[in-house]
């Protein structure tokens, strides 16, 4: 396999016991585009997945798959409606800027990302990601002032481990009345 790009799609906020959390329900379509190491010949899948299931508290499952996919045919409809409920791209959004802007704290750092940005629908929220699954990233504090959405949260590594945060790293997608807005990165904000 020479490259894997997941697609995925636009994911549900859920409210529960004060605790705002995003994910899918009932069932996750998610398409992969992959490109194979030698064209003409069919790609064998190989994976480990690692996922949460939950309902009144979440169960970290983990399960593997293998299959042998053919070689490219017909567009599955399936497949081809998940692509379509990914997140509009920070282009198609309107973005016009991005930055953050980082404070250190006793245990981590805080950063400020500053989104200039079309309103994306009511109650919007921002999910910020690292790169590394075990630094464990807040529920950001989000409101909007003007043309500008303005996300601050608080960004701790494990006890002990060292922590180099790059802005181009972070992700941040912008949810809001089943959309969202998938942002790749931020500049150093003043």
């Amino acid at each position: 396999m020479q490259d894997v790009q997941f697609i995925w799609p636009t994911p549900q906020v859920f409210e529960q016991n004060g605790m705002r959390t995003v994910g899918y329900s009932h069932e996750l379509i998610l398409p992969m585009v992959m490109t194979p190491a030698m064209a003409d010949k069919p790609i064998r899948l190989k994976a480990r997945l690692a996922l949460g299931v939950c309902r009144d508290v979440c169960m970290p499952m983990q399960a593997r798959v293998r299959a042998d996919l053919p070689l490219p045919g017909a567009q599955d409809a399936t497949i081809a409606r998940a692509m379509d409920q990914r997140p509009d791209t920070a282009v198609e959004a309107g973005l016009r800027r991005a930055t953050c802007t980082v404070d250190p704290l006793p245990d981590g750092l805080r950063v400020t990302a500053r989104l200039t940005l079309p309103r994306v629908g009511p109650d919007e929220m921002v999910v910020m990601e690292t790169p590394n699954p075990a630094v464990w990233v807040s529920e950001a504090m989000t409101q909007r002032s003007g043309a500008t959405l303005i996300a601050t949260l608080d960004i701790v590594p494990p006890p002990g481990a060292p922590f180099l945060l790059n802005r181009s790293d972070l992700r941040l997608t912008v949810l809001a009345a089943g959309r969202a807005v998938d942002i790749q990165g931020c500049d150093a904000g003043s």
